[in-house]
């Protein structure tokens, strides 16, 4: 039964990485940004499997925010 539980729960965090591999997440300003970066990078991932980068870039200029956090997720391996 655990096995099946394990594949489903692959599947699904497959999935969710599938499509949420790059969340931007707007700042009014880098000193707001940076805090939520060094709080956000102290936690490990759960899973040796999962790389994640976190980042701050400058806001695009479409919206209200002047920096952007920046959470990007891959998978290292798939079995």
């Amino acid at each position: 039964m655990d096995g099946k539980i394990q594949q489903w729960q692959a599947r699904q965090l497959q999935g969710i990485l599938a499509r949420c591999s790059t969340i931007d997440i707007p700042f009014p300003n880098a000193r707001l940004a940076s805090i939520a970066l060094r709080t956000i990078q102290v936690d490990k991932e759960l899973s040796s499997l999962v790389r994640r980068t976190l980042s701050t870039v400058s806001g695009d200029g479409s919206t209200a925010a002047g920096v952007v956090l920046r959470a990007e997720t891959s998978l290292s391996s798939w079995k």
